[in-house]
């Protein structure tokens, strides 16, 4: 039985172009996942840890990431466990200037991301025949190996192209021929939520998912597996490995009385490594500035996003503003009437602008909020 810990899709050194200062802060997470990957394969004493595509972001990633790696993957070769890495379309250089051509990860086995390969190890007397491909065009090609015997393990090992949009690919997943492959066992990258495939009831492939969420819908636990490959059957075992927790969420306004009876309900939705989307819908009881509400609940949370979907204009409260001479009935009635012309992306841009003005104006002129 051969034990492999499987990963994928970690994208170190990710951007975050839309975190703008917080991206700094989801690159340290993304780099602590990392090394409690290298802590659970050395807990669980595999034999082999495997990346199946992008373990990088791009093929230039910074110096200090590449340090941290290159001490996680010797940790690794130190406890007997052989780091492979099947180069993604990530972090796979169309130039011979990529961190895998520089061959800067001793004792780490680096899979040909091009075409296909073959490499057989021997595992405590157990010969593993490890292979690699690509799809391309829709098609997948295996390298064609005669030598395998009947009691070796045939393992293979395959990332989506960037190409291939995901739904695609876990579709063609489920129809492929995998008889015809003849793996004991498959490992799939790429494919960022976590997924098996079974045949006649046996487990022939999975995809561990990314083990950080990389972006909201990436949501809850990540994993990598633990698989426990032999010639007759396959297991594998889930282990969380994330460093913060993706949510999304939705409150409907229409209930509070008050803004801080708003943003007490919020903040019992935090926890200091929950990342937070949170969708505010409904007409309101009361004016209601969003980004305000999202400065004071934010602490609560490692980091709170609020998607302002609130529908101001349309609601009984704004009818009362428009029943008055004031200058804010006249700003309700003069923007109800701008809305009955424009999109409905249009018209939540003004309904948040209006709110956020009779706001003001109720905190007094050019008010601080």
């Amino acid at each position: 039985m051969i034990r492999i810990l499987q990963t994928s899709d970690l994208h170190l050194d990710a951007v975050f172009p839309e975190l703008d200062g917080f991206a700094a802060a989801r690159r340290a997470d993304q780099m602590e996942t990392f090394g409690r990957i290298v802590e659970c394969a050395i807990r669980q004493k595999v034999h082999l840890l495997v990346v199946a595509g992008d373990l990088f972001a791009s093929p230039w990633p910074s110096d200090d990431v590449v340090a941290t790696v290159r001490n996680g993957f010797q940790r690794l070769c130190d406890h007997g466990i052989l780091p492979v890495v099947l180069p993604g379309g990530s972090d796979t250089s169309r130039c011979a200037d990529g961190i895998f051509d520089r061959q800067v990860f001793e004792g780490t086995l680096v899979l040909d991301p091009h075409g296909p390969e073959c490499v057989i190890l021997d595992i405590e007397g157990q010969s593993l025949h490890l292979c690699s491909s690509r799809s391309m065009d829709g098609r997948i090609t295996w390298p064609s190996e005669s030598s395998a015997e009947s009691a070796d393990i045939r393992l293979g090992v395959l990332c989506r192209p960037p190409s291939t949009a995901e739904e695609g690919m876990s579709g063609w997943l489920d129809d492929a021929p995998w008889r015809e492959w003849a793996f004991d066992y498959l490992i799939c990258g790429g494919l960022h939520h976590y997924r098996q495939w079974h045949i006649d009831g046996s487990l022939v492939a999975c995809c561990s998912g990314t083990p950080e969420g990389l972006a909201f819908g990436e949501n809850g636990e990540r994993y990598c597996v633990v698989a426990s490959v032999g010639a007759e059957a396959v297991t594998v075992e889930k282990v969380p490995v994330n460093t913060r927790i993706l949510k999304d969420g939705d409150i409907e306004v229409q209930g509070f009385s008050s803004r801080e009876e708003l943003v007490d309900r919020i903040r019992r939705l935090g926890h200091p490594d929950i990342m937070m989307r949170l969708t505010l819908t409904g007409q309101p009881a009361v004016l209601i500035h969003a980004p305000l509400v999202q400065r004071q609940a934010a602490d609560a949370f490692y980091r709170l996003e609020i998607d302002d979907r609130i529908q101001f204009m349309n609601s009984p409260l704004a009818e009362e503003y428009t029943q008055g001479t004031s200058v804010s009935g006249l700003l309700v009635s003069k923007a109800r009437e701008l809305a009955s012309h424009r999109s409905e992306k249009e018209r939540q841009v003004l309904d948040r602008a209006l709110r956020e003005v009779l706001v003001r104006c109720q905190a007094g002129v050019g008010g601080s909020l």
